[in-house]
């Protein structure tokens, strides 16, 4: 229960910090370096980091991953796509941020609407696993656990508005690995955890 509790605990400062910074521009800067390239400069990443573009089909177009790094800047060269309207997505652990992206001769960014949402938090401890976000229109996280076969072995849909999550007890199961999957607005989120 004192290890729940410390867990808990420490996910909410998570959760504190990562709202009051997402206004703040400190973690990511955007700036065209030429007619089709553009640099993206991170900074205060936690986790490895997933650059995407992608169509407004929700086609992606091109994904890289970043590993190990706390800030970074990486070049950008989109001259082998077509013209048109696409998504720059970068995301790591607790957050995604997507911005417009627009090529023609030369590419534009659409800096002054950049729309950032906060990832749902996995974490393991022990048997026990928890999922929490912090929600703000009475959102639904759907959780499935599954095991290395890919038996679903927990499912569940955690719903509210404010700090919402749940913490899975999985002392009942064998030792090896699971994988957690949460579904929240359209997004897809995974850890796999060994207990």
């Amino acid at each position: 229960m004192k290890n729940a509790k410390g867990l808990l605990t420490v996910t909410l400062i998570v959760l504190v910090t990562l709202v009051n910074a997402m206004g703040s521009n400190e973690y990511l800067d955007l700036r065209i370096t030429g007619k089709k390239t553009f640099q993206v400069s991170v900074k205060n990443v936690v986790g490895d980091t997933k650059i995407s573009i992608s169509d407004l089909a929700g086609i992606t177009l091109h994904a890289s991953q970043i590993s190990n790094l706390t800030s970074f800047k990486r070049e950008f060269d989109v001259s082998s796509l077509p013209s048109g309207s696409y998504i720059l997505a970068i995301a790591d652990e607790y957050k995604t941020q997507k911005v417009a992206l627009k090529i023609s001769e030369q590419i534009e960014l659409d800096l002054s609407n950049v729309e950032t949402k906060l990832n749902p938090i996995i974490t393991a401890n022990g048997e026990n696993v928890s999922v929490s976000i912090y929600a703000h229109e009475n959102e639904k996280l759907r959780v499935s656990i599954y095991d290395a076969a890919q038996n679903r072995i927990e499912n569940a849909v955690i719903q509210g508005t404010g700090f919402i999550g749940r913490k899975f007890n999985l002392e009942s199961l064998e030792t090896g690995k699971y994988s957690v999957v949460v579904n929240h607005e359209g997004r897809s989120f995974s850890k796999e955890v060994e207990l």
